[in-house]
């Protein structure tokens, strides 16, 4: 008996430090990816409204997504939920580097901005719907007297990379815009986000997912939540964070238009 818990926590321990390792990956698919994503809707001559509307996808989709994933927690494996969306989420970075190559050939750019406004959309909802399953996984895996401590490491790591990462993205995509091959660097950032995500997958593949407990009592449906959101410190706090993202929305997008066509002039 004791062997095997010793077992389990050399387990645990293991797909800690490669959950960290992912980290680093899904931080360098972020920064080369998704923050490009509309600097590019706008270098395929997207107009205001439309950038606003890449933003509203992200908002609107990405939630509704996450809440029928959360019910796929319970009939199949964390782990397997993770490393597939994982896997179809990365392809979903070759099919902006097709827009890429779309534009630059001059191939159906009247209705361009539709198809990748598709494209985004299946890539919103396929990457938010991991974060269900990955938050119940990585629950079992770290433990409750450490997981403060671990969790900040973890982004400490992860915030450090993204951050280096985006400053060279940048960097990188001035040059190629100097150089008159903006969609190139556009593809060549999103085959890198691709390759990452791609690395994820793999170090997703290899960590330990312990057995699953549902407790029936710590169930609760979004009707629950909603008339019992203003009781509770859980409540209160999504209601803080959802005012949040709600400003955060309106703002974001207005942004980052203006930082993209002041550096124009």
């Amino acid at each position: 008996m004791k062997g095997k818990i010793k077992r389990i926590r050399e387990l645990k321990h293991k797909a800690r430090r490669k959950s960290i390792g992912e980290g680093v990956f899904a931080a360098a698919r972020s920064s080369l990816g998704n923050y490009y994503t509309l600097p590019f809707a706008i270098a395929i001559n997207s107009s205001n409204a439309m950038v606003a509307m890449f933003s509203s996808v992200s908002g609107i989709l990405g939630p509704l997504s996450q809440m029928f994933s959360s019910k796929l927690i319970g009939k199949y494996s964390r782990k397997k939920i993770v490393t597939r969306t994982v896997l179809y989420e990365s392809l979903t970075w070759l099919l902006f580097i097709l827009v890429a190559f779309l534009y630059i050939k001059d191939i159906i750019t009247n209705i361009l901005l539709v198809i990748f406004l598709l494209f985004f959309s299946l890539n919103v909802m396929i990457s938010n719907s991991i974060t269900p399953a990955w938050f119940s996984w990585h629950g079992d895996i770290v433990d409750k007297k450490f997981r403060g401590r671990w969790f900040s490491k973890r982004n400490l790591i992860t915030d450090f990379v993204s951050v280096v990462l985006a400053i060279m993205a940048a960097f990188a995509l001035d040059y190629f815009k100097s150089s008159g091959h903006v969609m190139l660097g556009f593809g060549i950032l999103f085959f890198l986000a691709f390759s990452a995500r791609i690395s994820s997958w793999k170090m997703f593949s290899k960590m330990y997912e312990p057995k699953i407990k549902v407790k029936k009592e710590n169930h609760f449906s979004f009707s629950d939540f909603i008339i019992k959101s203003g009781t509770n410190n859980f409540g209160k706090f999504t209601i803080f964070r959802g005012m949040l993202e709600f400003a955060t929305f309106i703002y974001w997008p207005l942004i980052t238009i203006y930082l993209v066509t002041s550096s124009h002039r």
